[in-house]
């Protein structure tokens, strides 16, 4: 009866472990490592149960499946953490092993792992050569398993602890030995494969969480401790996993999952909930947009304002500026009745004046005219901040020689650049010149002065030409050099 109650706690412990594992483990691969490992050990469970009600070799041959496999699997699972498997390095492991449960098996016709002694009605034995390589075997396979996990950790932290499963190694030799030895002498009333797999299952499960084996084991803890706006709910809704965040689930969305209905998407008001689907239930992220949907309509409002601000500051753009063109226009209108005012005066006392046309009086109006026209143009160049180079002012200035009619030549710097309002200047002081002198005029203009040489002696030419630029006036024989400096 003890037997039976030790067997039904055992396997509900397994079970419950392997159950544990499903999850713990995230590796696909490792996983499948560690739960065949589990299962072994229910296998253990399994043959007991079959052997207390018919005692024969073959079910107790049938312990060493899991005895020599465990280890293997365990080795394969070292060496995969490790980055060291080798495919056919694992093929002549699970070989070793393989030929050692079949020297097992068939211990009846050999007797090399075995060796009965049915004389004297008992059924007394001794462990011969293949014995004593599988407990090396399997010792050796689980020494070198944990050095591999304890070195692999041991490369990103450094922990004492991670010896521990050695311990567990060395005990379990230490039983191996003394149960061999037969000492104690009840030793041998122990079961043990049972006591093996117990301690098997102890070191995997030290393993775990010495993280010697990867595992999400300490995540939990951690997980629900945080304010992660995520639940992890079971495919049939009956296992819930929440965070301190503790958001309420939709019902729709719990009835699509009751009803296998489940959708990726689910809103509800300001909030969406984005569903992941795992390995045995879902993820629920819950995003809540009722901030981000604050501040979009304050931006919209915001936008609405600007907008409004910006056509207020547009009307007042376009007012202003037919404000300024409308002083600037008057201000070129100003600018050009002060300019042409005498000559304005002049034309309309020539007009007045004459009863019946008179060719020079017409002569003199065409003349002015032509200047009012002249005048108006370079204004409204001056007002664009126009430059004149050397074309543009030979242009400017040939036209006023042509409509005087005056024996005149000009001499215009190659590379000259001067501003509207200093070609204004010197049209005037031609203009005036023009129409005092008849005699040949040779004129150099640079960006700096501009030189006249009259061919005939000319007094009072400053007063001729009316300007407040510096002039320097001499005449030598019968020339008159005249500087105009324009700085």
């Amino acid at each position: 009866m003890i037997k039976v109650i030790e067997l039904i706690i055992y396997i509900i412990f397994i079970s419950y472990w392997i159950t544990k594992l499903d999850y713990k483990l995230f590796d696909e691969k490792l996983k499948k490592y560690i739960l065949s490992i589990a299962y072994l050990l229910l296998f253990f469970a399994l043959v007991f149960s079959v052997k207390m009600y018919k005692d024969i070799n073959i079910l107790w041959y049938l312990y060493y499946i899991p005895l020599l496999y465990m280890p293997t699997l365990y080795y394969f699972s070292s060496r995969y953490i490790s980055n060291k498997e080798n495919k056919k390095v694992n093929i002549v492991v699970f070989s070793i092993a393989t030929i050692l449960l079949l020297f097992v098996l068939t211990n009846n016709y050999h007797g090399l792992v075995f060796q009965f002694n049915f004389s004297d009605g008992s059924k007394k034995y001794n462990h011969n050569i293949i014995y004593f390589i599988i407990v090396f075997f399997i010792l050796y396979m689980l020494m070198v398993s944990t050095l591999n996990l304890i070195s692999t950790k041991r490369k990103y932290k450094k922990d004492i602890m991670s010896f521990t499963p050695l311990l567990l190694i060395v005990l379990g030799g230490l039983y191996t030995i003394f149960y061999i030895l037969n000492i104690p002498y009840f030793i041998r009333k122990t079961n043990i494969s049972i006591i093996l797999g117990i301690l098997f299952y102890i070191g995997i499960d030290e393993s775990l969480k010495l993280k010697l084996l990867p595992n999400n084991i300490n995540y939990g803890k951690a997980f629900k401790n945080s304010f992660l706006p995520i639940t992890i709910i079971s495919k049939n809704g009956l296992t819930i996993f929440k965070t301190n965040n503790n958001f309420v689930i939709p019902s729709s969305l719990l009835n699509d999952l009751y009803n296998g209905k489940i959708k990726k998407n689910y809103k509800y008001k300001d909030k969406i909930y984005e569903v992941g689907v795992l390995k045995n239930g879902f993820s629920i992220i819950e995003k809540d947009y009722k901030t981000i949907n604050d501040l979009k309509a304050q931006l919209k409002e915001t936008n609405k304002k600007l907008t409004r601000q910006q056509s207020v500051l547009v009307n007042n753009k376009e007012l202003q500026d037919k404000i300024l063109e409308l002083k600037v226009s008057t201000e070129i209108l100003n600018t050009f009745e002060n300019k042409i005012a005498s000559k304005k005066k002049e034309i309309y006392n020539l007009i007045n004046g004459m009863e019946t046309p008179e060719k020079e009086k017409l002569e003199r109006i065409k003349l002015l005219l032509s200047y009012c026209k002249s005048i108006s143009n370079l204004i409204i160049s001056n007002y664009n901040n126009e430059e004149f180079d050397k074309e543009k002012l030979s242009m400017v200035l040939n036209e006023l020689v042509e409509d005087n009619i005056v024996p005149c030549f000009i001499n215009i710097q190659d590379s000259i650049y001067i501003d509207s309002k200093l070609v204004i200047n010197i049209y005037d002081i031609l203009f005036n010149l023009f129409q005092n002198i008849k005699n040949n005029i040779l004129i150099n203009i640079t960006e700096n002065k501009m030189d006249i040489l009259i061919d005939a002696k000319q007094k009072n030419v400053k007063k001729i030409i009316q300007t407040n630029y510096k002039i320097e006036e001499k005449i030598t024989g019968n020339e008159t050099n005249i500087k105009i400096i324009f700085n």
